[in-house]
């Protein structure tokens, strides 16, 4: 019997001192499979939220939202997904963590359906638009009661 570094018995097929060879080619092997595997979830994950930060197409019709006064970022994303503005809220939260956004001012938005949230983000750091103007007249000679009884109906 011949005996190899390790004091194992080596096979006449297998000549001494290739064993640990095999081992570490083995190993590599696993790390390889590892690695590739970990390199398509990563990739997965990055494609997944991609489509979530800048869906594919082109944004949808515009639509009305209104952000109330004290809503938090929070509650605005949530508002944002529920009208299907963004793709998802909890994605829009990270989003703005890491770029930066925020806090938004209350008032009404014209916003687009499937936005991507980049544009989102930079709509609502506008600010609101502006009310619809209202054109008044008022003539002359009037009481300051009856001035504000027109503005009152306006």
């Amino acid at each position: 019997m011949l005996f190899d570094q390790d004091d194992r018995v080596a096979t006449a097929e297998e000549p001494p001192g290739r064993r640990p060879e095999r081992r570490f080619a083995r190993w590599m092997v696993a790390i390889g499979v590892l690695l590739a595997i970990a390199l398509v979830l990563v990739g997965g994950a990055g494609l997944w939220l991609k489509g979530k930060v800048d869906p594919s197409g082109p944004p949808g019709a515009t639509v009305a939202l209104e952000i109330p006064r004290g809503a938090t970022t929070s509650q605005i994303a949530d508002r944002l997904a529920a009208a299907d503005i963004i793709s998802s809220a909890e994605v829009f939260r990270w989003y703005l963590r890491i770029k930066g956004g925020g806090p938004f001012e209350a008032g009404q938005y014209q916003l687009k359906l499937n936005s991507a949230m980049g544009d989102v983000v930079d709509a609502l750091e506008q600010g609101p638009d502006l009310p619809p103007a209202v054109n008044l007249t008022i003539p002359e000679g009037l009481w300051i009661s009856e001035v504000a009884k027109r503005i009152g109906k306006v």
